[in-house]
């Protein structure tokens, strides 16, 4: 269970029982809950909650972590340390999506996830408004595809633009399809305090890795976290011009990214269930 609120909930009931000796309590942490706080909810509150969270991860008989970004932010904030399992995938899935190809049709780069600034849906609308300025005749070959949820603006803004297209919120086993129809896809959360979308290895990244795409990942924590470094397209986090200058660089030579998609296919092999359920026995044991 994550730490907020079910953590903190389990923690008080088991001290009103009385009996928080008795039974194993474990917390499972999904994210770094300060910075999912911080831009939404006032000071008092989020001191209130942040102290409970505390108390109940001091209590606990086992922390586990989502990632080494979520394990060091916990290890900074509280002295607090955990056992990382990231997220994992039914990899064999993925063996129904095709290999990355260029042909005559519009290269597709697509933003999946929710539509909130934490997770760079404005950076990447913005980068959108350049690329289409500066680069008019590339502009003509590429079609940014939206898929997700969470702010009306951004559907505003993909109703003006010319090469932007929005193909609703997918379900999950609706993915595969998404994922066989775009060349590149991006990972732009945010690690800063003020602006943070998150911590940990998400699954939306491992699918992008695992259906071999193209992947344009901001250059902080969350996206630094793994084993390889040479996986992904780094830009600087907040960079709207090198996102833009990105555009371009794929429109223009799109073949010189292909090794990107498979280095990050064959990582995504260490993300297995069969990994995963390893990982987690050797922690329970």
């Amino acid at each position: 269970m994550g730490s907020y609120p079910t953590g903190i909930f389990v923690n008080i009931l088991l001290k009103l029982y009385n009996n928080i000796d008795d039974i194993a309590h474990y917390i499972w942490l999904r994210t770094t809950l300060s910075s999912f706080l911080y831009t939404r909810e006032s000071n008092r509150l989020r001191s209130a909650i942040l102290k409970q969270e505390k108390m109940a991860l001091q209590n606990a008989d086992l922390i586990i972590s989502n990632g080494i970004d979520t394990k060091n932010n916990y290890l900074r904030l509280y002295g607090i340390d955990s056992f990382v399992i990231p997220n994992a995938l039914n990899l064999t899935r993925f063996d129904q999506v095709d290999e990355l190809k260029f042909g005559k049709d519009r290269i597709r780069i697509a933003f999946i996830g929710r539509f909130f600034e934490n997770k760079g849906i404005i950076d990447f609308c913005q980068a959108i408004d350049i690329f289409n300025d500066r680069y008019l005749d590339l502009s003509q070959h590429v079609e940014f595809v939206f898929v997700g949820w969470g702010n009306d603006e951004v559907l505003d803004f993909i109703d003006r633009c010319k090469n932007c297209h929005y193909w609703g919120e997918v379900r999950n086993e609706e993915m595969i399809d998404v994922l066989n129809r775009i060349h590149c896809g991006m990972a732009l959360t945010k690690a800063s305090k003020t602006s943070a979308g998150g911590s940990g290895v998400s699954n939306g990244l491992l699918e992008l890795m695992a259906s071999g795409r193209i992947i344009a990942a901001y250059d902080n924590e969350i996206f630094r976290q793994f084993d390889r470094q040479d996986s992904f397209v780094y830009i600087k986090e907040g960079d709207i011009e090198g996102l833009a200058m990105f555009f371009a660089e794929l429109v223009s030579r799109p073949e010189s990214f292909l090794h990107f998609a498979q280095l990050a296919q064959d990582h995504s092999s260490e993300f297995s269930i069969e990994r995963h359920l390893d990982l987690l026995a050797q922690c329970l044991l």
